[in-house]
């Protein structure tokens, strides 16, 4: 009996079943990359030449302008 019913669905009730589902899999799909987007790394590592150079001048004040954001940077000199 069970089986009959299966094979009585017409296009209109199988439209009326499938379309909302593919709706809601496709709003899932679009909100999960919208507002789930991956979250930028909280440490970074930069090479900055010599000690007491030009860029490792540079290098601290992109240290200081990152640590304002929570950003550690981390400078390597070269």
């Amino acid at each position: 009996m069970g089986r009959n019913k299966i094979r009585e669905l017409t296009p209109r009730a199988v439209a009326i079943i499938y379309i909302p589902v593919l709706l809601i899999i496709v709003l899932v799909c679009w909100a999960s990359y919208h507002f789930l987007q991956p979250m930028p790394p909280k440490t970074l590592t930069m090479t900055t030449g010599m000690e007491g150079g030009s860029f490792a001048i540079f290098g601290e004040r992109y240290r200081q302008i990152l640590a304002r954001d929570g950003i550690h940077l981390k400078l390597l000199p070269s």
